[in-house]
């Protein structure tokens, strides 16, 4: 799952994906500076205290969320928050 955040001019993007080893979770966060910075946590509980800290960080800071995605298929987006998920070439 990717999280958008917006501050003015600036953007920042998180992801949150199974390792590489697939021996826990990774939280990749890409900052407005270019800057990449890697958290690596060995289960999920871990990794979503964390994630809900950085989310609150974020908004205190002045951050926006735009949006979220999952990144398995990109065919859910949420465009802002509380909208309903939408199916991209979804005709129903």
């Amino acid at each position: 799952m990717i999280w958008f955040f917006q501050r003015g001019g600036e953007h920042l993007q998180y992801e949150i994906r199974e390792s590489s080893d697939r021996a826990g979770y990774e939280m990749v966060v890409h900052g407005p500076d270019s800057a990449t910075r890697v958290e690596r946590f060995g289960d999920g509980v871990g990794l979503l205290e964390r994630s809900l800290e950085l989310q609150r960080n974020l908004i205190q800071e002045g951050w926006a969320a735009e949006r979220a995605a999952q990144r398995d298929d990109w065919r859910w987006v949420v465009p802002n928050p509380g909208d309903k998920p939408e199916k991209k070439g979804d005709e129903s």
